[in-house]
């Protein structure tokens, strides 16, 4: 059908605005013909846009677009979708915002599976009080499948070596004298070859701007802490995140971008106060959080097998 792809060529539009614009002429279109779940594949399609102002703005008005879905199955299959959606934005905050607006649509529809998708995305980002809260109405094998993602993601969150993928396991900054900080990280990856190898690790802001990049010439051992050589120009109170890459897609087996994450980066990081080594704790991020920095910076060159 035209439409679905006119949605589809949307998601791909560079232009996070120019996306966005054509999503919602598409979504005013789709009012009257529910039954063709176009809404779900706009959820989809702006899970894709890169800014995740535009995005959780489109996110919104597919939501609200949700309660003239008479079709029980359309409008549960949306909501999924606008879940799964959420989950791939680039910022925390517009995330958890997005998965509280769901629910009570979600409780209206009696959709089990969409609640158990919003608290399985909201235990992913350590909101635990609500995830419990998402699955209040659910009852019996429902309810038991819901509490066994949310005990999932925190053993995930106590354990984080149980996350596939390149996984940072601990930061250690020591201040220097000459002012900066040196930073020690060990990162755990499934490195094979120099084909599929953790290729460098990154320090950003707490909202995605990249302050450092260090590349991993070498495939390395499952687990392995690389210091820096130079001092980052790093404030003692400032908070950072940091964060592993991979030389290939995480994983092309599976669509659970919102766990894995999205081609080479994780949603698993360290975040902590720099001047308090201690508060560094692993926490997950949006899939699409600061993708937008992987060309910036310091690119590997050629890598080193390892010998």
């Amino acid at each position: 059908m035209a439409l679905t792809a006119i949605i589809s060529a949307a998601g791909q539009i560079e232009d996070s605005q120019q996306a966005a614009s054509i999503l919602k002429d598409v979504l005013r279109t789709t009012s009257d013909i529910d039954s063709l779940n176009l809404q779900s594949n706009i959820a989809s399609a702006a899970g894709q846009i890169e800014d995740s102002q535009q995005a959780a703005r489109l996110l919104k008005d597919v939501l609200q677009a949700t309660e003239n879905i008479d079709d029980p199955n359309s409008k549960s299959s949306t909501l999924h979708a606008i879940a799964s959606a959420a989950a791939e934005q680039g910022s925390i905050n517009l995330t958890e915002e997005l998965l509280l607006d769901i629910r009570p649509t979600a409780e209206r529809t009696y959709a089990s599976f969409v609640l158990r998708r919003v608290a399985s995305n909201q235990a992913l980002f350590g909101d635990w009080g609500a995830a419990l809260r998402s699955l209040k109405t659910l009852r019996g094998e429902e309810r038991i499948a819901g509490l066994a993602q949310i005990l999932t993601h925190y053993a995930e969150s106590k354990t984080p070596q149980l996350i596939d993928g390149p996984i940072v396991l601990n930061v250690d900054p020591s201040e220097e004298s000459a002012g900066g900080y040196k930073l020690s990280i060990t990162i755990q990856s499934p490195d094979e070859d120099c084909d599929r190898h953790a290729d460098w690790w990154e320090v950003l802001t707490e909202d995605g701007k990249l302050i450092d990049r260090h590349i991993i010439e070498t495939p390395h051992e499952f687990e392995r802490s690389f210091p820096t050589e130079q001092a980052v120009a790093l404030d003692p109170d400032q908070t950072i995140i940091v964060r592993a890459h991979f030389s290939d897609d995480i994983d092309d087996t599976t669509n659970e971008h919102e766990n894995n994450g999205i081609d080479k980066y994780p949603t698993q990081a360290m975040k902590g106060i720099v001047g308090k080594p201690n508060s560094f704790k692993s926490i997950r991020l949006p899939a699409r959080f600061a993708i937008g920095v992987e060309d910036e910076g310091l690119q590997p060159q050629e890598c080193k097998p390892r010998g």
